[in-house]
């Protein structure tokens, strides 16, 4: 019989909590050497710093500064400037920003790292710079449309933003009250919303909300935005219902001061006449008139000289046809839209100055604008001068000034006038068979022809009769930005706006008794 042997496992256990000791030892040792090693990389750490700016040297304001792969990162201040703390294992820096291509740089035994960023022309077509800031267009509650400086200066006969915007913004319409040169424009944002009530939006410039657009020359123009919908009263209030037009002007650019001038010129034709009676087409209609009344025209009854040509067998012996009236024929055949209208010629000029440093950037322009009308003795021009200066004061204050200065006159001599005498009517209605001029240099009237209406010649009124406005304006804006903390801004803003406008008429006022004329001069000065 076999006997069981019997194992004593007594002796084993000291031995297994030495093991199990023995590997608790070594575990702590271990995380103990890692975050020594840890501590030791920490104190590799080095800091490094730049300047992040765009193609034109304007500083990024708000780019992601990171090293790639970490969450160790920064954003650029108001100068674009950034400063971060990177470990020694640091590879590549990953620079970042809407609207801009992102740039990474290696990182390497250098501390400085200036980078200038790129615009990504794909991503800005989904960027909007609104009043608040910048929305892409997917994040926006509000119908947002935008214009650059480029689009607006390829219209050499746009006098004024309106027009330069006309065309360029789906579902905004440009309303023109009269086609003569600075005659007024305005813009239909949201349709025609009111009867009684204004229609217009409002046009905010540089933040001075308010701003008369007939004062800004598209030139010194950098963008439009154009909030179309009823949300954009979320930030203008009440008076945004009618849509807002978001002016930027130009800024100056970092680097040496350059001076740009900029002409441009236009010429407007008359495209499509009326199509009026000749001499003898309007002769046969008033035949036909006097025929069916039963009478006989005037100049065939009594010589009438100074308008007609008559067949004569002496210098004294006029000759009559079968009814015993003379024959005549039209000796004037005046096209009266010829003789009114012009070849309009328009042109603009611009001089500006850019400049910038660091701190501080600078753009003034002066600018001469001059437009003919079609209409004779219609004219528009404007002298005006803009300066926009941004400074950085010092790490807590940023101040810019914006000024616009000038003056503006056009003239109303193609409206009617007294007894509805106007230019544009009176070219109309003249009969062909009235020269301008007789061979005395005696003006033509429509009543020379007798049992005529009363009307003056056109020409003549466009030059005796003078109706001019004159318009001085100026605006001047003062913005302020203080950097209370890193990441809270204080922005305060003042403007003030002044225009003063004089209107002047002047007529000429004839009196006719048979072939004798008095003249008589009367002035009107309305303010």
């Amino acid at each position: 019989m076999k006997r069981k042997r019997r194992t004593d496992t007594s002796g084993l256990l000291p031995g297994m909590f030495k093991l199990v000791f023995l590997l608790a030892w070594l575990l702590w040792g271990s995380v103990q050497a890692n975050a020594t090693s840890d501590a030791a990389q920490q104190r590799q750490e080095r800091t490094v710093s730049g300047v992040v700016t765009d193609e034109n040297g304007e500083p990024v304001i708000g780019a992601a500064v990171v090293v790639k792969g970490t969450t160790i990162g920064t954003t650029t201040d108001i100068d674009g400037i950034f400063r971060l703390a990177i470990p020694a294992d640091a590879k590549t820096l990953q620079f970042t920003y809407v609207g801009m291509k992102t740039v990474e740089l290696p990182v390497s035994e250098k501390s400085q790292y200036n980078v200038i960023m790129k615009t990504d022309a794909i991503v800005m077509e989904d960027v909007v710079v609104i009043g608040y800031g910048t929305r892409t267009k997917k994040d926006m509650s509000i119908a947002v449309s935008s214009v650059k400086s480029e689009e607006l200066n390829n219209r050499p006969s746009a006098f004024n933003i309106m027009q330069s915007v006309a065309g360029k913004v789906a579902g905004v319409q440009n309303i023109s009250q009269s086609g003569r040169p600075g005659g007024s424009s305005s813009l239909r944002v949201r349709g025609m919303g009111s009867i009684n009530a204004g229609k217009d939006p409002i046009y905010v410039l540089d933040g001075v909300i308010g701003v008369n657009p007939d004062i800004i020359n598209s030139a010194n123009v950098e963008s439009i935005d154009v909030l179309k919908d009823a949300a954009a009263t979320a930030m203008y209030g009440a008076q945004g219902s009618n849509g807002v037009v978001l002016i930027t002007t130009k800024k100056g650019k970092k680097g040496k001061g350059s001076v740009t001038y900029e002409g441009k010129m236009g010429f407007g034709f008359l495209n499509r006449k009326l199509d009026m009676l000749n001499s003898d087409e309007y002769m046969e209609v008033q035949r036909r008139a006097y025929a069916y009344s039963g009478k006989t025209m005037p100049h065939l009854s009594s010589p009438m000289e100074n308008l007609f040509y008559y067949a004569k067998n002496g210098p004294d012996s006029y000759r009559y046809d079968d009814n015993g009236l003379l024959m005549a024929s039209p000796r004037y055949d005046t096209d009266w839209q010829k003789a009114v209208t012009q070849t309009a010629v328009s042109h603009d000029h611009v001089v500006s100055f850019a400049s910038g440093s660091e701190n501080t950037s600078v753009y003034a322009s002066v600018g001469y604008q001059n437009y003919e009308g079609l209409v004779k003795e219609t004219v528009y021009e404007r002298f005006s001068g803009t300066a926009n200066v941004n400074s950085k004061i010092n790490d807590w204050l940023r101040l810019q000034v914006v000024a616009t200065i000038g003056s503006q006159k056009g003239n109303n001599n193609d409206m009617e006038g007294s007894f509805n005498q106007g230019a544009v009517r009176n070219m109309i209605e003249m009969p062909p068979v009235i020269p301008i001029r007789y061979n005395d240099g005696t003006w033509g009237r429509k009543h020379d022809y007798p049992l005529s209406e009363t009307a003056e010649n056109p020409l003549l009124l466009l030059r005796d009769r003078k109706s001019e406005w004159k318009s001085n304006f100026s605006l001047f804006s003062l913005n302020a930005t203080v950097n209370l903390t890193k990441k809270l801004t204080f922005t305060t803003q003042g403007d003030y706006q002044m225009t003063n406008r004089k209107d002047m008429s002047e007529r000429a006022l004839r009196k006719w008794y048979g072939a004798n004329a008095r003249k008589a001069t009367l002035f009107e000065l309305t303010k």
